[in-house]
């Protein structure tokens, strides 16, 4: 919370928030211009209407707002964590290759060693 004209925080205010009734509770500062409250009721996603009533001094004002929460991406998690199997899969199959052409042609140097070295 901060002054409109100079941005200075706002230290001494008394913020007191609602949401249709389901809540209706004063806001704790943790710093200058920093206030906090626990509300439970906003952890499942939705659209929750909310009214705030800030005073501070002399000083009085009414705001509205809405606090949209959006369900988790649970299909981004997936697509990372495949990927990453991915990456090992074609890692792994890329490794294997590699042996296996490294095994055959140390084979194919022993024959020809073999065959040149064996008097006929």
């Amino acid at each position: 919370m901060d002054r409109f004209a100079t941005n200075a925080p706002v230290s001494d205010a008394q913020i007191e928030v609602e949401s249709g009734s389901a809540l209706k509770a004063i806001a704790k500062p943790i710093a200058p211009g920093i206030y906090t409250l626990q509300a439970p009721l906003f952890i499942a996603p939705g659209s929750y209407p909310l009214t705030f009533s800030v005073e501070a001094g002399n000083t009085s004002d009414l705001l509205a707002a809405t606090l949209d929460i959006a369900a988790p991406a649970h299909d981004a998690v997936h697509v990372r964590n495949s990927g990453k199997w991915v990456a090992w899969a074609v890692s792994a199959v890329v490794l294997i290759f590699g042996l296996a052409l490294v095994l055959l042609r140390r084979r194919k140097r022993i024959r020809q060693h073999l065959s040149t070295s064996i008097p006929t």
